[in-house]
């Protein structure tokens, strides 16, 4: 008798142990009221301090979200994800394992090495990547900038039909951003009836680039196209003009980042690039332009606005939904449309990649950006 009251007394404990786990489990982390988003920024290496404005500005929009929703605070998490694919997926598991399942994540090659885990972990990631192919590799990953094929389309167009240029060079720095803005601007002017007369490649880790552009100039182009980032395309640009280059230059958006235009000064003016529009009308801009300014002492760019937005629009969709459930949530992103954002109005209309506006801007020797065309 005894023996039957111990197993019953078991089986109850069991049972209600057992029933109370389950429902954490199903319930554990979609309660609206616990919104964590995880950022996995280079806080350290080459990128590192591109890593710190993108921290400045997550941090400028969590404040923002956390006092217009004092009920519904985010908890943003950072890991240095130190721009390596090591790195980068260590501080995904670390963040996962402090119940985060949205991600902000800069950076191609860190969004490249994330994508396929998405699916498996079910989380959703805003990548601030401009690869074209990223947003392919999984229906959980959503761009907070522009692709690279949608900028280089623009350029290619500008190119062509606006400086009337039919051959050009293209320098491209030796990772996926640049095989694949090569790719992209050259299939879009040769469509043009444009003509690449050499298409070189240089080292992403190698500041001395002159051999580089010896061959490029060789050609003797009538314009040349640069794809890279950081103090890379900076020592291309400056080691372009050093050899009294005077035909059009043209870049990318990244000419434009604070701290790229840091290491090229005055030789960048008169580079053109394309970019997507800060809408300094927008009624968040003048608070968070003075926010950032404050916290990093330079400007805010593209760029900037783009970071603010990413966590914001993550936000405000787990938000709408009540819950942080994963597919409700990813529903609820890719179904944005014409929001009105520092950035222009933005949208992922059914789909995962950002339409926002763009332009063309030319360099000026002050070190600020006249638009060309819009």
């Amino acid at each position: 008798m005894r023996k039957l009251i111990w197993t019953l007394v078991i089986l109850v404990v069991v049972g209600v142990f057992g029933g109370r786990a389950w429902w954490l489990y199903k319930h554990r982390d979609t309660n609206v009221n616990n919104i964590k988003i995880g950022a996995i920024l280079p806080m350290s290496g080459v990128y590192g301090e591109e890593g710190k404005d993108v921290l400045a500005c997550l941090k400028i929009a969590t404040e923002d979200f956390n006092k217009a929703n004092p009920q519904t605070p985010v908890k943003l998490l950072l890991e240095d994800g130190k721009y390596t694919s090591q790195a980068t997926i260590s501080a995904f598991h670390k963040l996962q394992g402090e119940g985060v399942k949205y991600f902000v994540v800069y950076g191609d090659n860190p969004s490249y090495v994330l994508a396929p885990m998405t699916k498996e972990s079910d989380v959703v990631i805003m990548g601030i990547a401009a690869a074209d192919n990223v947003t392919q590799l999984s229906d959980r990953v959503f761009r907070a900038w522009i692709s690279t094929g949608y900028s280089t389309q623009a350029l290619a167009n500008f190119l062509s039909n606006d400086l009337k240029i039919q051959n050009t060079a293209v320098m491209r720095i030796n990772n996926n951003y640049g095989k694949e803005g090569a790719d992209g601007f050259t299939k879009a002017y040769q469509k043009n009836g444009g003509k690449i007369v050499i298409q070189e490649t240089y080292p992403q880790d190698v500041r001395d680039v002159r051999s580089y552009v010896a061959k490029v100039l060789d050609k003797n182009p009538d314009s040349i196209v640069v794809f890279g980032f950081g103090s890379g395309l900076a020592s291309v640009i400056n080691q372009i003009m050093e050899t009294g280059y005077n035909k059009p230059i043209l870049s990318e958006t990244a000419i434009s980042f604070p701290n790229t235009y840091e290491h090229v000064a005055n030789n960048a003016a008169g580079v053109y690039f394309v970019e997507p529009i800060i809408d300094t009308k927008y009624p968040g801009y003048t608070n968070f332009s003075a926010k950032y300014k404050a916290q990093r002492e330079k400007p805010a760019v593209a760029i900037q606005g783009f970071s603010y937005e990413a966590l914001r629009l993550l936000a405000q969709s787990i938000l709408a939904q009540k819950n942080t459930n994963v597919a409700n949530v990813s529903k609820e992103l890719s179904n944005l449309s014409n929001v009105p954002t520092m950035v222009g109005t933005f949208g992922y209309d059914g789909g995962r990649e950002a339409h926002a506006p763009l332009a063309i801007k030319q360099m000026q020797p002050d070190g600020t950006a006249k638009v060309i065309k819009e």
